[in-house]
């Protein structure tokens, strides 16, 4: 996943890079470096997303299954 496509995910579903550190277990800075480009993103975090702007898994499975805390961060 390119640096681009992971910040059209993310602007597509509303999210911010605090979401992304929920999800991926990171830092700011590690998404901010994502999103410029400065390092790859892992291959499991960008499954991750594309099977979410894919339609194949949800809020609430991303909860359940990847991390506990997601949904009460999104509003």
């Amino acid at each position: 996943m390119s640096a681009d496509e992971f910040k059209a995910i993310m602007v597509k579903h509303n999210m911010c890079n605090n979401d992304i550190m929920l999800i991926a277990d990171v830092s700011f800075r590690q998404v901010t470096s994502w999103r410029n480009g400065a390092h790859s993103i892992p291959r499991a975090v960008a499954m991750i997303l594309d099977a979410y702007d894919t339609g194949k898994i949800d809020l609430p499975w991303i909860e359940k299954y990847i991390q506990k805390d997601l949904l009460s961060n999104v509003a």
